[in-house]
């Protein structure tokens, strides 16, 4: 765990690294998990050349299902 790191959007976070060794499918490598300071909640992750895997960029409540607003 990393704190003091920025999210894929530029947003201060806390990081978590994750190494992959090689799967039966081939892959390995190593992702970087990120999560508000504040309230944990995810922001995004990163893949082991920094590329931008995804990112939260809003997020809220609603009272039904399906809701976008």
């Amino acid at each position: 765990m990393t704190t003091g790191v920025k999210d894929p959007l530029g947003r201060a976070a806390i990081g978590v690294s994750v190494t992959y060794e090689r799967t039966p499918a081939g892959r390995q490598g190593k992702q970087e998990i990120f999560f508000d300071p504040g309230s944990y909640a995810y922001l995004g992750r990163t893949r082991d050349d920094g590329q931008m895997i995804s990112a939260r960029a809003a997020w809220g409540v609603v009272n039904k299902p399906g809701a976008r607003s």
